[in-house]
């Protein structure tokens, strides 16, 4: 695998920069230590739950970032509007990028903000996942924020072309690819059937799957190095048999099929 410019993927340091505040003495991580492709494609930069990842040294990190947080927006629920408000607050900062107004002091507000979703936030979401890669940049690439202060390129840094791939490291793991922290989140909430209906979107036989699977998600959980994976082909299995104790049936199709199988 060849060296990067950066990297907090899983949380390990990678610093190859040879030059400005935080540069590290340039080391080669070990193989696995970040995705060398992004679903079979190489990358410049790469910002996700997991952290951050930066190839060239010439990317524009100040505009991944504005995209990144637009797009962690549209998947925050909103329900203890932790995440929402954070998120909001961080875009509006760095948005006075165009008009030469973050500073370093901003930054330092950023951090403070993000570690505070950390803190509070009812869900992972917040918690461990959302805004880690947002703390990773503003963290180890200070000097670049307030460098694109002004500039047009940071101006547009939305409109900036990113190629968005939502998944989690889970969903990622999972041969169905099961939106496993949508189902979770439903059961920790209480709503089973809800969180049935979403798993049978992708798996007919929940409680079947719920027994007999082997649960290479748990493996991936982003939680196994924190208090232990997830106990996410049990929580399936909890909520299919919720659902057949409570006599729940299958919704019935509106309209028949003509098509026979033989």
């Amino acid at each position: 695998m060849n060296t990067v410019a950066f990297s907090s993927w899983n949380g390990k340091i990678v610093d190859n920069r040879t030059s400005g505040k935080g540069a590290g003495k340039a080391k080669k991580p070990a193989e696995g230590a970040y995705p060398a492709a992004l679903d079979g494609r190489s990358y410049d930069v790469l910002m996700g739950w997991n952290g951050l990842v930066v190839v060239d040294p010439k990317a524009d990190i100040a505009a991944l970032t504005l995209a990144y947080l637009g797009e962690a927006r549209k998947l925050s629920c909103g329900e203890c509007s932790v995440c929402m408000i954070g998120i909001d607050r961080v875009r509006d900062i760095l948005q006075g990028l165009s008009s030469g107004k973050v500073t370093s002091k901003d930054l330092v507000e950023i951090e403070d903000i993000v570690k505070g979703v950390m803190v509070n936030s009812k869900c992972n979401f917040g918690r461990a996942s959302a805004l880690t890669p947002v703390l990773d940049a503003v963290k180890h690439f200070k000097a670049s924020f307030v460098a694109a202060a002004g500039k047009t390129a940071a101006k547009k840094g939305e409109e900036k072309a990113f190629q968005v791939a939502v998944t989690a490291p889970c969903m990622k793991a999972c041969p169905a690819t099961l939106d496993i922290p949508g189902y979770i989140e439903l059961i920790r909430n209480n709503k089973f059937k809800e969180s049935l209906d979403l798993v049978r979107e992708r798996c007919i036989l929940p409680g079947v799957i719920g027994r007999a699977c082997t649960h290479p998600c748990e493996d991936a959980c982003v939680r196994k190095d924190m208090d232990g994976s997830l106990a996410i082909r049990l929580l399936k299995r909890a909520a299919a048999d919720q659902d057949l104790q409570g006599g729940s049936a299958l919704a019935v199709p509106k309209e028949e099929k003509k098509e026979k199988i033989a």
